[in-house]
């Protein structure tokens, strides 16, 4: 059996990071003693990784080393749990045709199954090379610095595109832009990083939906064919602290496959010119939405509330997989 790609990046960069990979140890001994108290969806900042890069080089890492950066931190989560997400064709194909819309609140995208993911894009390119996956995990130090990191996995390297989280998918990618046009350290950049960073910021809006829907409400995942339940690791006691472990072997997700299975069968029975299903309205998933209920005496005054995406005329819906996640 092939080794999959992201545990064949994990043992190279453990490799060459050995002394970096030790260094770690004392934030989270630190987090334990209570010194640090970032939120339980981030593994660790990444102020951390920076912190054991710049110890290890004995000077600051400028912006293009950056990536180097987001990429030990992608791989230090990813290692945990090594989470594989192939989607089926289907709903991939319909989740990337999808626009966000961009009034949905950002806390949504701190929900991912695990710390790190690992989510495949076949048929996708990023600067003319075959886009293979993407790492992402979300991160802060503080509750106002909130970032959610993708890292692009190519033949050509992997490029860490980071999105600033603010209250809204709209103002995250306005702070991107105003990030990417006002920052005097970009100026800095040579013009071939510079690029990748603006191709990379449009790869990742196209992207979003696949992370968004791992984030939803039950979202539709297996595991060797049943439903997974989802828990952070938990440090195991070692002299003089806590450490986290890797996980034994990767786990390939499998998302989406019996709801892709319904959307492509009504695809083909309405080619063919009739549904086969009764159905007035296409099986579908129904995207991300904002959703207004009036409330209170007379109904004058509303609440709204944030929906997930939820499919629409899948039949046998008591069938249909649900997926456990542990909610700190």
């Amino acid at each position: 059996m092939n080794t999959p790609r992201p545990k064949i990046l994990l043992e190279k960069t453990k490799k060459k990071l050995v002394i970096e990979w030790k260094s770690l140890q004392i934030y989270h001994d630190a987090k334990a003693s209570g010194e640090y108290n970032w939120p339980e969806w981030c593994y660790m900042p990444l102020q951390a990784y920076y912190a054991a890069l710049t110890m290890s080089m004995g000077k600051n890492i400028d912006v293009e080393k950056m990536n180097l950066v987001g990429i030990f931190a992608a791989l230090d989560a990813w290692r945990l749990t090594q989470g594989i997400y192939r989607y089926d064709e289907e709903i991939y194909q319909s989740l990337l045709s999808t626009k966000i819309d961009e009034k949905i609140p950002c806390d949504v995208f701190l929900r991912l199954p695990e710390w790190c993911v690992y989510i495949e894009t076949p048929g996708q390119v990023f600067l003319n090379f075959e886009l293979f996956g993407f790492f992402c995990f979300a991160e802060c130090l503080e509750e106002q610095d909130k970032k959610l990191h993708f890292l692009l996995d190519t033949p050509d390297g992997i490029f860490h595109i980071p999105l600033q989280l603010r209250d809204t998918v709209s103002e995250s990618l306005n702070a991107f832009v105003k990030f990417f046009t006002l920052n005097q350290e970009l100026d800095k950049i040579k013009g071939e990083h510079k690029e990748s960073m603006k191709q990379g910021y449009k790869e990742v809006l196209k992207l979003l939906p696949l992370v968004l829907y791992l984030c939803s409400k039950e979202p539709e995942i297996l595991l060797n064919n049943q439903q997974p339940e989802f828990k952070r690791p938990v440090p195991k006691k070692i002299k003089g602290g806590l450490k986290h472990f890797d996980a034994e072997r990767p786990k390939n997700y499998e998302v989406g496959y019996r709801i892709g299975k319904f959307i492509k069968e009504y695809n083909q029975n309405r080619s063919s010119g009739s549904t086969g299903t009764g159905m007035s309205i296409a099986p579908h998933i129904r995207k991300a939405h904002w959703h207004l209920y009036w409330i209170g005496k007379g109904r004058t005054n509303y609440d709204i509330k944030w929906l997930p995406p939820t499919p629409v005329n899948i039949k046998d819906d008591d069938d249909i997989i649900t997926t456990i996640r542990e909610v700190k």
